[in-house]
């Protein structure tokens, strides 16, 4: 186990110690130090004790490790109890470390996240579905009439999404901004919290597709009309010419 360089010593035999309790963890009374405890491979015979820093565990709880509490508990050699997160949590708030529930889950969301862009970018076939939905149409004069109106709906459509920026669940990952929405951004707060950060992210990028469909259909629609309109004109002046 690291330590840090304010501490004196790296690690405490049991013979070099004023406790003779067979307990696995102490307490120490230098406030940099979380508590000493036992390696993992310390012998029956000569149990080697060893410092955990407070900058130590601050290294393990943010990036690269990013280590939630359960990692955390057994870094600590906590024995499972009722309760025995809270109290660990309360523990390390005395050395002013914060270690939320579900928060230290969030960067493995948002890089499942960043993949699932990724995939969609390169793989979901937006321009497919619009054509589907204009063939579908053909022959459904209901149906027609609500694709003609699609272009109020791309118009609609960024002020929409800009809302959902503003709508900001918590992340470990992702800053928290300020929302003019109070009551929505708690709900959605929630939410994020339920689905480890992962909800809102999702809902952006399934936004943001059904948009380039809406934007793919605006478009074919257009083209469509206009080549019925110049066939129309074409058809006109041949009669004209005759």
């Amino acid at each position: 186990m690291c330590t840090d360089e304010e501490i004196d010593v790296e690690h405490v035999s049991d013979e070099e110690s004023d406790d003779e309790s067979s307990s696995p963890i102490k307490e120490s009374l230098n406030p940099n130090v979380i508590q000493i405890t036992t390696g993992r491979l310390s012998m029956i015979s000569r149990k080697t004790r060893y410092v955990i820093t407070r900058p130590e565990i601050l290294r393990r709880i943010n990036l690269p490790e990013h280590l939630n509490s359960s990692a955390i508990a057994a870094f600590l050699r906590k024995p499972k109890r009722k309760n025995g997160g809270e109290d660990m949590r309360k523990q390390l708030k005395k050395h002013g470390i914060e270690l939320s529930l579900c928060k230290r889950k969030a960067s493995e969301m948002t890089d499942i996240a960043n993949d699932l862009n990724l995939i969609m970018n390169e793989s979901y076939p937006t321009t497919e579905i619009a054509k589907a939905l204009l063939k579908e149409a053909e022959s459904d004069k209901k149906k027609k009439d609500l694709i003609d109106e699609v272009n109020s709906f791309v118009l609609m459509f960024p002020m929409f999404f800009n809302a959902m920026h503003l709508i900001q669940g918590e992340t470990s990952t992702v800053p928290q901004r300020f929302s003019p929405f109070p009551v929505i951004n708690d709900d959605v707060e929630t939410y994020s919290l339920f689905t480890h950060g992962l909800g809102p992210l999702t809902s952006r990028i399934w936004t943001q597709h059904f948009y380039k469909i809406g934007v793919d259909l605006a478009a074919m629609n257009f083209e469509e009309e206009l080549r019925k309109r110049l066939l129309l004109i074409n058809k006109i002046k041949s009669k004209d010419s005759k």
